[in-house]
């Protein structure tokens, strides 16, 4: 079986990822999420993400755990991004491995 160049095993994660959490929002690896960036918080993650490994965890928010975030969450590749004259951005986010 040959492996895509976008196959999650080919992916070598970095050992911390910066973490974006969302409601209701899922990101599966093989899967393509497009996501809009308003928030500062996270206009400065991304600009990061994009001067390093160009990649970021999506988690998910849950009020079943301590920490208000579920566990497991999926790193994402940014495929492609574009910066809006606001500041605000528009990505494609490729999810690479949970």
């Amino acid at each position: 079986m040959e492996h895509s160049p976008e196959s999650p095993e080919l992916f070598a994660l970095p050992d911390t990822l910066p973490l974006m959490v969302l409601s209701d929002c899922y990101l599966f690896p093989g899967c393509v999420l497009p996501l809009f960036i308003f928030e500062e918080r996270y206009r400065l993650m991304l600009l990061e993400a994009l001067r390093s490994t160009r990649m970021f965890c999506i988690g998910l928010r849950s009020p079943d755990y301590p920490s208000g975030i579920l566990p497991t969450s999926t790193a994402g590749l940014i495929r492609a991004c574009r910066k809006q004259p606001d500041g605000t951005s528009h990505l494609m986010l490729y999810g690479v491995q949970r």
